[in-house]
């Protein structure tokens, strides 16, 4: 289709997808896992609960993720889609941490992300191969941002974002 006929898709997917879960995945549960570890540690947790998060997609005919669990059997499109989802935590961590703490900024690239991805380009096309390809891609990507921006902060001039949390008697931070 034509161009600008994915700019509806980036606004609904960012209201819905994009919006639905960077409250929780970076909102939330990133800041206070950059409390206690450092960014590229917190986005492979962060990583791997959405992953474990999106399972269910799997087991429901009619999604993307059921044809990819039809076609390459529920663990490795299970282990694959994890892994693409752990590279693209790293970049919406490096977003986050480069935009001092923007949710929003984050669900825009998420919503944008799923518009290209999923509808515009449609890195499916029928195959899994198609998403592993654009798996390969996103971790080469996220490898990058590691290397140029650093595995502490994710970020060459931002800290990471972490929630502050009052101190105990004991000095320790209490979560």
């Amino acid at each position: 289709g034509p161009l600008y006929s994915v700019v509806p898709m980036i606004l609904m997917l960012t209201v819905f997808a994009g919006m639905g879960e960077e409250f929780g995945w970076r909102g939330f549960a990133l800041p206070r896992l950059q409390a206690r570890y450092n960014a590229l540690v917190s986005s492979l947790i962060v990583g791997v609960l959405w992953g474990l998060w999106h399972i269910p997609l799997f087991l429901v005919e009619g999604t993307t993720q059921y044809a990819w669990q039809v076609e390459a059997g529920l663990i490795p499109a299970v282990l694959g889609y994890t892994v693409f989802l752990v590279a693209w935590s790293i970049q919406f961590t490096w977003v986050f941490n480069n935009t001092k703490g923007s949710v929003l900024l984050a669900a825009v690239v998420h919503g944008a992300g799923n518009a290209w991805m999923g509808g515009y380009i449609n890195v499916y096309r029928g195959h899994f191969g198609g998403v592993v390809t654009f798996m390969v891609v996103s971790l080469v990507v996220s490898a990058i941002i590691v290397l140029v921006a650093g595995p502490a902060h994710l970020s060459r001039r931002n800290k990471r974002n972490v929630q502050k949390f009052p101190e105990t008697p004991s000095g320790t931070p209490s979560f």
